[in-house]
């Protein structure tokens, strides 16, 4: 098992994870990241036209080593 962290970003806020989470492998930290920006999209639709979010995962050495991202995009169409 491998500690991995979470850092949560949303537009212009960013929160880093101080206690991170033991996990098998980089893989299934990549699916909780998902599984985090899809809770947060749930949670609270922004009103916003362009919204981002993103989880950077770090490693046991804090060391970036993936970001999972998504971007809503709300437009009208005339």
């Amino acid at each position: 098992m491998q500690r991995f962290f979470f850092d949560l970003m949303e537009d212009d806020v960013s929160v880093s994870d101080v206690n991170g989470l033991l996990m098998p492998e980089l893989g299934e930290a990549e699916l909780e990241a998902a599984g985090v920006i899809a809770q947060m999209m749930a949670d609270h639709v922004p009103r916003a036209n362009l919204h981002k979010m993103a989880v950077v995962i770090r490693d046991a050495g804090r060391k970036p080593v993936a970001r999972v991202s998504l971007t809503l995009t709300r437009e009208r169409m005339s």
